[in-house]
């Protein structure tokens, strides 16, 4: 069993990815946190960091951009769907 503290940091993670993710698809600009930055954002050691949340850190990214880009597939899909009742209406 986690311990409380443990999945406490794990939900900020969670929730920094997410930021991170939605922050680099809106701004051209936006540079990825370091790694020194998001070890002090979570307050673990670098080598914490590195050892136990790093890997965890990448997975949750990839699985934002996953549902993000499923979510605009869906909108996508039922956008097509929506134009093509209204042509058959006509």
């Amino acid at each position: 069993k986690l311990q409380s503290r443990v999945v406490k940091k794990v939900v900020g993670l969670v929730w920094l990815a997410a930021q991170d993710v939605a922050a680099a698809r809106n701004n051209d600009t936006y540079k990825e946190y370091a790694g020194a930055a998001l070890s002090r954002m979570m307050s673990v050691d670098r080598s914490t960091w590195l050892r136990v949340y790093a890997s965890r850190w990448a997975r949750f990214k990839a699985a934002f951009v996953e549902l993000d880009a499923q979510a605009l597939q869906a909108i996508f899909i039922r956008h097509e769907g929506q134009e093509v009742a209204k042509e058959l209406e006509m």
